[in-house]
């Protein structure tokens, strides 16, 4: 409850902060053409990755890229509708820490 309060809290901190001190102005995305701006960043940011993690000797950046894109829209599904902390705590527990061997560490 705390990470995610604190996130959340930090968050709003944040937005205030540029909205207050550097002048952002937020507005409403339109539908129209957002996700084609999105499918764009992240190709860009993906060039950027792969370029990077090539650079620090990575052989193959594109498959951790793919297997994180899977794993990004499996956790999308798992949590769609999970509004509470309770939820998300027992979420987390069937799928990560209850398949964990404390014994081997």
């Amino acid at each position: 409850m705390q990470a995610l309060g604190q996130f959340v809290e930090e968050e709003r901190t944040t937005l205030d902060w540029a909205v207050t001190e550097k002048g952002l102005t937020v507005v409403d995305a339109a539908d129209e053409g957002f996700a084609e701006l999105m499918e764009t960043f992240v190709a860009a940011q993906d060039e950027a990755i792969v370029a990077t993690a090539r650079g620090q000797g990575v052989d193959d950046p594109e498959a951790i890229i793919a297997s994180y894109r899977e794993n990004f829209a499996k956790w999308q599904g798992l949590t769609e509708g999970i509004d509470d902390v309770d939820a998300l705590t027992e979420l987390l527990w069937t799928e990560v820490f209850s398949q964990i061997d404390l014994a081997t560490f």
